[in-house]
């Protein structure tokens, strides 16, 4: 049960950080996605836009859906951190950008599995160039939120 509960504090926090300070990874991420899969991949447009668009559509549900559903039937609706709250330290910006675009990445490596059998194409070429769009964009918003924080001191 404590695996369990760290895993839904782990994806709470992770989902938490990813609909605050950093909402702008999913706009970042589709159009560099969509970069890749039209320029280095040779997807034309509208196939390009839909997949970017569609995957994120899909990663965002997903991630929605297992971080609620996950906070709602282990935690109960009480939440209750598995450390008080004086030991709790915050992690770095840089890392919160980075565990955002990793988990987005796994559920969209996940969409394209999904789609890889009604389509033809080579699925490692789609999941590397998913996991870079995520990094790039996580490089992006982290650059973004320290000129944010900077600028507003």
């Amino acid at each position: 049960m404590y695996l369990f509960k760290s895993v839904s504090d782990f994806l709470l926090s992770v989902w938490l950080w990813s609909i605050t300070f950093d909402l702008g990874h999913m706009v970042a991420g589709a159009v560099i996605l969509y970069f890749f899969l039209h320029i280095a991949l040779g997807w034309n447009i509208w196939q390009a836009v839909s997949l970017s668009v569609s995957s994120y559509a899909f990663s965002f549900g997903a991630f929605m859906l297992l971080a609620l559903g996950m906070f709602h039937f282990f935690v109960g609706g009480a939440y209750q951190p598995l450390t008080s709250t004086k030991d709790i330290v915050p992690i770095d910006v840089f890392l919160a950008c980075l565990l955002v675009a990793g988990t987005y990445s796994v559920l969209q490596s996940i969409f394209f599995a999904f789609i890889s059998r009604r389509c033809a194409y080579t699925y490692m070429s789609h999941v590397f160039a998913v996991f870079m769009a995520n990094g790039i964009a996580a490089l992006i918003n982290y650059t973004g939120i320290r000129f944010a924080l900077w600028y507003a001191i």
